[in-house]
């Protein structure tokens, strides 16, 4: 079985996802602003499911949360 079969997509791959340069994607997951994948040697991969999970918190923590009515604002 190889890895596409699996659905392991490598680190140009999901580069190419993102729109960014593969470097860029290395320094990001360095800096921890990136999953870093699972480790086959020394190759990094990811799922599609793990990367939309990621996304989809990355959404969840940036998105403000909405003031219950009735409640003063803080200011």
């Amino acid at each position: 079985m190889n890895r596409q079969e699996l659905g392991l997509l490598d680190v140009d791959e999901v580069a190419e996802m993102f729109e960014i340069a593969p470097q860029t994607l290395k320094n990001r997951m360095t800096r921890g602003e990136f999953p870093r994948g699972i480790r086959i040697g020394k190759r990094a991969f990811w799922t599609k499911n793990q990367l939309q999970e990621w996304v989809d918190r990355q959404f969840e923590s940036t998105v403000p949360q909405r003031r219950r009515p009735g409640r003063p604002s803080k200011g």
